[in-house]
């Protein structure tokens, strides 16, 4: 393998062998005879990316893997083979060319490659409710694969990763003490009399200092009035006595995820300081319900229960948490949320969020990336989660 320069090694060969181990055993259940991968995060978890080509790769044409139940085929432009083939777990990397001699539409190199492994007539399953073979795709898959029966299978990378390995726990827990070096220069810098735009320029400084890759989204840091919004870019708004100001980040290794938000107080503000200390007991009674066998909507029913006895069940317009590690706030992800039956497993990890805003008023916000364990929940940052006070 060629150094990567970047502070993290990829993962085993081991663990990639699990993956593809466990995503086959779905594909048997539904009786399929392939598997086209396409989404982007879905590609960093099947194929892997220790050179990080897929930050930008494959945003800039097609780049599918067909994952059979003895083989595996990854198809990427051609400048981009050597970066997808260096310590590739993948049997075979395809190179296309895109834009230069001869460019070919990688639809049809996709097709002849299906066709090659004998998939014709087959049933292939495909993430159609994803990002990554677009419709206008599948119609080309079809009018050269005749007979080929296309099943929407968008949730067997899913579902297989969001229960994580000791391999994938241990690195987010790296990546959470990136985040935390993110939180602590945004602690640092949000003064007042600075812009928003200011505090953002420290804390990437940070989360790239600190070891980050390039994360999915990118350091949210509202202040004031904008804080009741639920995202939004940074702003050259100037932060003033009064404000709250609360960040949304993440730092990333391998394209994993570990999110973490904080809110800092600039002088005085009561009535902030008292919702604050609300969703901090709020979610500290969410986390505590994260044990094997409770169901998603238990968890979400002990935060939105007390927020609701207090009179601030409508500040709460979000899920109380959402399902990270490969990808961040996932399309279809498991959900803290009313209701849910989806019982918690050992492994599953959680950005838990409590995000308390009204229109017109302000905002707090407070998160931290949980692993559910045998022994209860494991908070990946350790970071303190008291509001900060300037």
């Amino acid at each position: 393998m060629l150094p990567t320069f970047r502070g993290v090694e990829n993962f085993s060969r081991a663990e990639y062998e699990r993956r593809h181990t466990a995503i086959r055993a779905r594909m048997a259940e539904r009786d399929l005879d392939a598997l086209i991968v396409s989404a982007p995060q879905h590609l960093a978890y099947v194929a892997g990316d220790p050179h990080g080509f897929m930050t930008a790769g494959v945003h800039l044409g097609l780049s599918p893997l067909v994952l059979t139940h003895d083989t595996s085929a990854f198809l990427v432009r051609k400048f981009e083979e050597s970066s997808a083939a260096d310590d590739s777990p993948i049997d075979e990397v395809i190179g296309y060319s895109s834009d230069v001699e001869s460019p070919r539409d990688p639809v049809d190199v996709l097709a002849e490659t299906l066709a090659g492994l004998g998939l014709r007539g087959k049933r292939v399953g495909i993430e159609g409710d994803l990002w990554g073979l677009t419709p206008a795709d599948l119609d080309g898959l079809r009018s050269q694969l005749d007979g080929t029966e296309w099943v929407e299978a968008s949730d067997i990378v899913r579902l297989t990763a969001t229960v994580k390995s000791a391999e994938e726990l241990e690195l987010m827990r790296r990546v959470a003490q990136i985040s935390v070096a993110g939180v602590e220069a945004f602690i640092e810098a949000a003064v007042d009399g600075v812009t928003e735009a200011d505090v953002v320029t420290q804390v990437w400084d940070a989360l790239v200092h600190a070891g980050s890759e390039f994360p999915y989204y990118m350091p949210y840091v509202l202040s004031g009035e904008r804080t009741w919004l639920a995202h939004g870019a940074w702003a050259l708004r100037e932060i003033k006595d009064g404000d709250t100001v609360w960040t949304e980040q993440s730092g990333s290794l391998l394209h994993y995820h570990s999110p973490l938000a904080r809110t800092v107080l600039i002088g005085e503000n009561p009535e902030a300081e008292k919702v604050y200390d609300l969703a901090r007991r709020a979610q500290d009674a969410a986390i505590a319900k994260m044990r094997p066998g409770v169901t998603t909507g238990e968890v979400d029913a002990v935060c939105r229960d007390m927020l609701t006895e207090e009179g601030y069940g409508d500040w709460l317009r979000h899920r109380v948490g959402y399902a990270v590690g490969i990808d961040w706030v996932g399309r279809k992800a498991l959900s803290l949320r009313p209701e849910g039956p989806e019982p918690l497993e050992a492994g599953m990890t959680f950005h838990v969020v409590c995000l308390l805003s009204y229109p017109g008023k302000f905002g707090i916000f407070v998160s931290d990336t949980v692993a559910v364990t045998e022994d209860g929940p494991e908070i990946l940052s350790g970071f303190d989660r008291d509001l900060v006070r300037k």
